[in-house]
């Protein structure tokens, strides 16, 4: 045997013993890897007859050490094929044999050498025909997996294209898109994961339960188009109502004070009395400050999902919800949200939720209760409410029941939104006869007051006419003397203010 080299050749080398030949452009050979078989592999390294040998995948043996009956009609070398042409030395040949003499038939007993002999040949027949039945059976079982991986591949082939696909068809804002996007790690493959799994197997991952949250939290509509999608995938809506509830304060649905309504519905029940309620929403401004108590963020937006995403903007409002007794003394705040900006859309859903989570414990709710910007008269616009004064329907239907709820606006917040608008326009306003309504009236009142130096039987200040620097304050629209003496002068036929 020849003794091992320091180094093989390998790569573009032939391995065989005492050959050259590198596999170059223009070469004409063929130069073929060891076979994956380790049955295979060791049989062609034997016949190299090389001390200490290790084939690598980069070993080759080029075409001139096989003959032409170890390759097939295509070129390939055959299943079987072993390199036989070598050009080894004398002291590495095998020495021919001289053959030994017959010695007859043997006198031992032929017995079943195998337990698996069979004794007819059509129970062979009988075994190879149910295999080759299962074997026809699993292969379609593989075909169908085959085909429904590719359907999922095409159906769920990027999150980024159902977020967009949700904005084309304006189910979710851009905001929301933003938050969806950036909740997208690990996302896909929990998905896949819950896809391809039995329906009630495992739990949802912390990954796929704050896109579920976050997506429904936004849309109900966008959650069950995507739900559909993927194939019940997501989890139940129901299932993100109890993710909701946060029992130690923490953003959410308070749990704690649901049990606590529950509770009083039970009590009202013993009665033979029903708990009617207000629901209110209000907005507050915060600090838009991010802060770390060593074991959790603060100060991004949050929404209850329960994972703190640095990507997210930072929170520069509390969505607060509260419920108020009518028919008794009480009122109660069960939830609120860290958000940057939400549209009528998103709260309308948000109000929806509330209202089922509401009915569901027992509560009638009545009215809802909201100041009057805009995005507020989209959100009751999208429940089912006109608030257009010459189609006026201050009610929607409850989601659940289908009773009505009646929308009650914020009077101090609507006196103000009133009273900046007469002062902020130039042109003024018209009653109902074509009359305009100016603030200048105002000013000149205040100036005749101050001029005179005395007040005539009303409550006009200086600061009521510069409202800028107090715009918070309701007592300073909120001044019925005014309207009634401008009455009187009118009538009593004074000068008129102009």
């Amino acid at each position: 045997m020849e003794k091992a080299r320091s180094k093989y050749p390998s790569g573009g080398f032939c391995a065989a013993w005492g050959c050259s030949n590198r596999q170059t452009k223009g070469d004409g050979r063929k130069y073929h890897r060891f076979p994956r078989d380790p049955t295979r592999r060791k049989q062609w390294a034997a016949v190299l007859k090389r001390e200490g040998f290790v084939a690598t995948e980069h070993s080759r043996i080029c075409s001139d050490h096989f003959t032409k009956e170890s390759y097939n009609g295509s070129g390939r070398l055959n299943c079987s094929a072993v390199p036989t042409v070598f050009n080894f030395p004398d002291q590495l040949r095998l020495m021919p044999v001289s053959p030994q003499p017959d010695p007859g038939p043997s006198t031992y007993q032929v017995t079943k050498e195998h337990g698996y002999c069979l004794s007819s040949p059509r129970k062979m027949k009988r075994k190879i025909d149910a295999l080759a039945g299962y074997a026809k059976s699993y292969k379609k079982k593989i075909k169908n997996v085959q085909q429904q991986s590719r359907r999922l591949a095409i159906k769920v082939t990027n999150l980024s294209e159902i977020v967009q696909d949700l904005k084309n068809k304006n189910y979710v804002s851009e905001s929301c898109a933003e938050l969806l996007e950036q909740s997208f790690s690990g996302v896909f493959l929990q998905l896949m994961k819950r896809i391809l799994q039995k329906k009630g197997q495992g739990s949802f991952h912390p990954s796929l339960k704050a896109f579920a949250i976050t997506l429904q939290f936004y849309s109900t509509k966008a959650y069950n188009f995507v739900r559909d999608t993927f194939g019940l995938g997501l989890p139940a809506v129901s299932t993100l109502r109890g993710w909701f509830r946060s029992v130690d304060g923490n953003v959410g649905f308070n749990a704690s004070v649901m049990q606590s309504l529950e509770n009083k519905v039970k009590e009202a029940r013993k009665q033979g009395n029903e708990v009617l309620c207000s629901l209110m929403l209000d907005e507050m401004a915060i600090l838009k400050k991010i802060e770390f108590d060593g074991k959790k963020t603060f100060g991004f937006v949050d929404i209850g999902s329960g994972v703190t995403d640095d990507g997210a903007p930072a929170a520069t409002q509390a969505l607060v919800f509260m419920v108020v007794c009518v028919n008794g003394s009480w009122k109660v705040p069960i939830g609120f949200f860290f958000i940057h900006g939400m549209t009528g859309k998103e709260k309308a859903n948000l109000v929806r939720e509330y209202l089922h989570q509401l009915g569901q414990i027992g509560i009638k709710v009545i009215s809802l209760t909201c100041d009057g910007p805009s995005c507020h008269f989209a959100m009751l616009s999208d429940l089912g409410a006109s608030m257009d004064p010459e189609n006026l329907d201050p009610s929607f239907p409850h989601p659940s029941s289908g009773h009505k709820i009646f929308v009650i606006l914020d009077v101090c917040h609507m006196l103000k939104l009133l009273r900046n608008c007469l002062a902020s326009r130039d042109r003024g306003l018209k009653d109902g006869d074509g009359v305009p309504i100016k603030w200048k009236y105002l000013e000149e009142l205040n100036s005749i007051q101050e001029r005179e130096g005395l007040h005539l039987a009303n409550k006009l200040r200086k600061a009521h006419i510069c409202w800028t620097t107090q715009k918070m304050k309701v007592n300073l629209p909120l001044n019925l003397s005014v309207p009634v003496l401008l009455m009187h002068w009118n009538t009593a036929g004074m000068a008129p203010l102009t």
